[in-house]
């Protein structure tokens, strides 16, 4: 007898218990590679975990806390 085995997808941000922890998961993802494939990825989480406006309101945030002269949301 074979037993199935039920796999479902991955999302990071189903474990983050904060808002605070997917702004910082936003900036982490910008900082390790700044060409925005990686963030443009995390934003694909963060919408199917939270919404599209939720995801929006988090990544607005964390451009400000990133702040500086970088362009954060600017993708290459």
């Amino acid at each position: 007898m074979t037993e199935t085995l039920k796999v479902k997808p991955y999302n990071p941000v189903d474990s983050m218990q904060s808002d605070e922890e997917v702004v910082d998961y936003f900036i982490s993802c910008y900082k390790e590679d700044n060409s925005g494939r990686l963030l443009v990825t995390a934003l694909g989480y963060v919408i199917q975990a939270l919404g599209a406006v939720r995801a929006a309101r988090l990544m607005f945030l964390a451009g400000k806390k990133f702040g500086g002269d970088h362009d954060f949301y600017s993708v290459n």
